[in-house]
C-alpha cells in the first residue's frame, strides 16, 4: 500500500509542477523561432543530482545552472509534439513545462556516451546523461549535456 501511495504522490506532484516560465518560453519560441531567443534557466543542479553526476562522470557539477534552449523546444515539438515525427508523447506543452520536476526528482540516471554538439572546456566531447522519472507507467527522460565552460548543463526532454 505504501508503494501505491508513493506512486500517487509522485503523479500529484508531477501534475502540480508546471513551470509557467517554460510555457511562456514555448510560446515565445513559437512566435519568434529559436534564433535570437536567450536560453531559459530551469534551475540549479541540486545535491542529489550533483552527487549522481560525480558518480557517473567523475566531475563536480555542483552549482551549475540547468538551461533549456529554443532549439531544444523546437526539437521536442518536431519529434515528440502534436505532429511529432517520432511520437506524440510531448504534445501537451505542460509536460515540457514539468521538466524541472523530472530533473529535481529523477529515479535513475545513466551515462549514455558523448555528444559532438557540445564540448568541454578542454575541447573534448561532453557527456550525455539521461535522467529518468517514472510517471503514470512511463519514463520521462531529461537528457543533460554538461558544458563546463559556462557552468551550465543544456537539457533535452523525451518520453518513452
Amino acid at each position: 500500500m505504501e508503494e501505491k501511495n508513493k506512486f500517487n504522490d509522485s503523479i500529484t506532484n508531477y501534475n502540480n509542477a508546471v513551470d509557467k516560465r517554460v510555457l511562456l518560453f514555448i510560446d515565445e519560441i513559437g512566435e519568434k523561432g529559436s534564433k535570437g531567443v536567450a536560453p531559459l534557466e530551469i534551475g540549479e543542479i541540486n545535491k542529489a543530482h550533483a552527487d549522481k553526476l560525480r558518480e557517473l562522470t567523475g566531475k563536480n557539477y555542483s552549482g551549475y545552472k540547468i538551461i533549456i534552449t529554443g532549439d531544444t523546444i523546437q526539437h521536442i515539438q518536431t519529434r515528440h509534439g502534436e505532429n511529432g515525427k517520432s511520437d506524440k508523447s510531448m504534445s501537451d506543452p505542460k509536460d515540457v513545462a514539468r521538466i524541472g520536476y523530472v530533473i529535481n526528482n529523477f529515479d535513475d540516471a545513466t551515462k549514455e556516451g558523448k555528444t559532438s554538439a557540445y564540448s568541454n572546456s578542454d575541447g573534448t566531447q561532453s557527456d550525455i546523461i539521461l535522467l529518468k522519472k517514472r510517471i503514470n507507467g512511463n519514463y520521462y527522460i531529461a537528457e543533460a549535456i554538461p558544458d563546463t565552460k559556462k557552468e551550465e548543463k543544456i537539457i533535452y526532454s523525451k518520453r518513452i
